[in-house]
C-alpha cells in the first residue's frame, strides 16, 4: 500500500451568513431562510505519513485584511486568519508547504494563499477565468477582491491550471463540482482513516450531505445539484467521508485539529 495523508484541518475565522445560503433548501419557510449564523472558515493540513511533505487544501482569509469582511454587504466575520498564521502559531513554516489545492478561489478559501511563494497551486483553469469575468461584470465584487486587478493573480506564476478531473496518482484526487462557481472542484485524499471528500463550497454543511441538497449559494442552481450528485457517486465509489469547508462538524472528523478562534454563540448545528 501507498502511503498516506494526514489531515488536520484549520479553523480559521467565521462568516455570519443565511441559511438559504448555506443550503438550497426548498422545504424551508422564510423565517428559516433568513436565519442567520456563524460558520467557520476551514483550511486542511495534508502531511504525508510516509515522507512528511505537506500541502494544504485551501488557505483562508487573511486578518490583515479586514476590508475584506467589512466590505462584504452583510456578511461579517470575525477572526479572518490565514492558512499561514495558523501553521506558524503551531509550530510548521509556511515555506514547508509544497502544494496548495484550491477548491475555488473566493477571497475566504485562497486569499491567504499569497503567504505561500514556495507553493504549486493547482486550481481549475475555469475557476481563473470565471473570477476575471466575474470582476469584469461586477466591478466591485468582494468574492474575488481586486488590488486593482483580481488578488489572484499575484500568485498566477504559481499555478497550475487543471481542466476539468485529475488523479495525481499520489492519494488525491480532484473532480470538477461547478455551481457555486464554475471553476469549483472537489478533492478525494486517501488518510489513514481511509477516503475522505472535501467538497469545498460545493455543499457547504453537513446538512446538504444529509439532505441531498447542494449550498444555496449558486450561480447555477443546474449546476449545483450536478454537482451534488457528482460528489455522492464519488464518495459511494470511494465510501468516503464527506468534509465541508463551513461546518464545525468537519473537525470533529480528525483527531488533531487547529483551532484559532473561541467558538461563537450562534455556531450553526444542523
Amino acid at each position: 500500500m501507498g502511503a498516506k495523508w494526514k489531515v488536520t484541518p484549520m479553523e480559521l475565522g467565521f462568516v455570519y451568513l443565511p441559511y438559504h445560503s448555506l443550503i438550497f433548501d426548498e422545504t424551508a419557510d422564510a423565517e428559516k431562510n433568513n436565519s442567520w449564523y456563524d460558520v467557520p472558515v476551514l483550511a486542511f493540513l495534508l502531511t504525508n505519513t510516509e515522507t512528511g511533505e505537506k500541502r494544504l487544501i485551501d488557505a483562508g482569509g487573511d486578518s490583515d485584511h479586514p476590508e475584506l469582511l467589512a466590505n462584504y454587504d452583510r456578511v461579517t466575520g470575525h477572526g479572518g486568519y490565514s492558512a499561514a498564521e495558523a501553521l506558524k502559531a503551531n509550530g510548521t513554516d509556511p515555506d514547508d508547504i509544497t502544494v496548495i489545492y484550491a477548491t475555488h478561489l473566493h477571497w475566504d478559501h485562497g486569499w491567504g494563499m499569497r503567504y505561500f511563494p514556495k507553493a504549486r497551486i493547482i486550481v481549475q483553469k475555469k475557476e481563473v477565468e470565471f473570477g476575471c469575468k466575474s470582476l469584469y461584470r461586477a466591478p466591485n465584487c468582494t468574492l474575488y477582491p481586486e488590488e486593482p486587478l483580481p488578488y489572484f493573480l499575484k500568485f498566477y506564476h504559481q499555478m497550475e491550471l487543471i481542466d476539468g478531473d485529475r488523479d495525481f496518482g499520489d492519494g488525491i484526487k480532484a473532480f470538477l463540482t461547478p455551481g457555486h462557481s464554475d471553476g469549483s472542484m472537489s478533492f478525494l485524499v486517501d488518510t489513514p482513516e481511509g477516503w475522505c471528500c472535501f467538497v469545498g463550497d460545493a455543499m457547504y454543511i453537513k446538512a446538504c450531505w444529509d439532505k441531498g441538497r447542494p449550498a444555496g449559494a449558486l450561480t447555477d442552481v443546474r449546476l449545483g445539484f450536478e454537482g451534488y450528485k457528482r460528489i455522492k457517486s464519488e464518495m459511494d465509489a470511494h465510501q468516503a467521508k464527506f468534509v465541508a469547508s463551513h461546518d464545525y462538524q468537519s473537525l470533529e472528523l480528525f483527531a488533531d485539529k487547529i483551532i484559532m478562534n473561541e467558538v461563537p454563540e450562534k455556531l450553526f448545528r444542523g
